[in-house]
């Protein structure tokens, strides 16, 4: 089990994450959008020592969260980041008012699908061949009095 910490995002943040995103993600975002995502939205980050080893993005609109996107780098997945980065983005959300979470999954991305509905996501709607052939599935998370993600893992 890798020691990490969790961290509010800063824009100095923006090159790293870039990078992490380009290397890990097969639907990678644009410099220009992970940029608008540290200055409109939440992003916060997992680090290990010195390496950044994943992050979360999050938008909060009145009581909807929507997760942006969640990544957790090759070399440090199976140690609990992403379930903690998950918790962190619920946590926060909860605290800005959110009573939900929102998210989008290619319906063939199979272990992220497995991970959300172990955390308790449902889906409430497809977007047919919104990636091309594959269908987008839009998945909810209604929150509890007190919800974590931890406990699902």
């Amino acid at each position: 089990m890798a020691d990490f910490a969790i961290r509010r995002g800063e824009l100095s943040d923006l090159d790293d994450v870039y990078a992490l995103e380009q290397a890990n993600s097969l639907r990678r975002y644009s410099r220009k959008i992970m940029n608008e995502l540290f200055e409109n939205g939440m992003v916060f980050v997992a680090e290990v020592g010195e390496s950044l080893a994943g992050y979360v993005a999050v938008n909060v609109v009145f009581e909807d969260a929507e997760l942006i996107n969640i990544v957790v780098d090759k070399e440090y997945r199976e140690r609990g980041i992403g379930g903690a980065l998950f918790n962190t983005a619920i946590d926060e959300s909860t605290n800005m008012g959110a009573k939900r979470i929102l998210l989008e999954v290619e319906s063939t991305n199979l272990p992220a699908l497995r991970l959300y509905k172990r955390f308790g996501f449902v889906q409430i709607s497809v977007r047919e061949k919104y990636y091309g052939e594959n269908d987008a599935m839009i998945m909810e998370l209604v929150f509890s009095a007190k919800c974590s993600v931890l406990d699902a893992q």
